[in-house]
């Protein structure tokens, strides 16, 4: 009974959202989700356990019949490349157009994005001494004017 427990308690609080969001009546969904996702996991312990049951019948037939070497389980071929394998979750990111930056690329693009800050900040500090010498200006000319 692997897994059953957890399955069953998540349909049956799926069931139970999707239905109050769509119905209102939360324990009829979240008996019916309950109820269907306990059968497709029973389903599919039941799988597991007949490809369990096949496969040693198989390797039980194979020692007991004469003149039959029983098969040897062979390793699978490494293959030699110099890339590390990708995780799952790295391609499916690499799929909506995201990918891994080396060190050294992540190195580039924070130095570049600090040079354009920078840039801007000295903008800024021009626009405002720019103000205040404007400022300054105009107070010059309002105070020469009232004395």
């Amino acid at each position: 009974m692997h897994g059953m427990l957890e399955t069953t308690v998540s349909g049956a609080l799926t069931g139970a959202i999707i239905n109050k969001w769509r119905r209102g009546n939360v324990l009829a969904g979240a008996r019916t989700a309950g109820l269907l996702c306990a059968l497709v996991q029973l389903g599919y312990n039941e799988l597991g356990v007949m490809r369990i049951k096949y496969v040693s019948r198989k390797l039980q037939e194979a020692r007991t019949q004469p003149g039959v070497a029983a098969p040897v389980p062979v390793p699978l071929p490494t293959e030699a490349t110099d890339k590390p394998k990708t995780s799952v979750f790295d391609r499916l990111m690499g799929i909506i157009g995201f990918r891994k930056l080396s060190d050294e690329e992540y190195l580039k693009v924070l130095k570049k994005q600090r040079d354009e800050a920078l840039e801007r900040i000295a903008v800024l500090e021009w626009e405002r001494s720019e103000r205040e010498k404007a400022a300054e200006g105009e107070n010059d000319a309002s105070e020469g004017g009232t004395a």
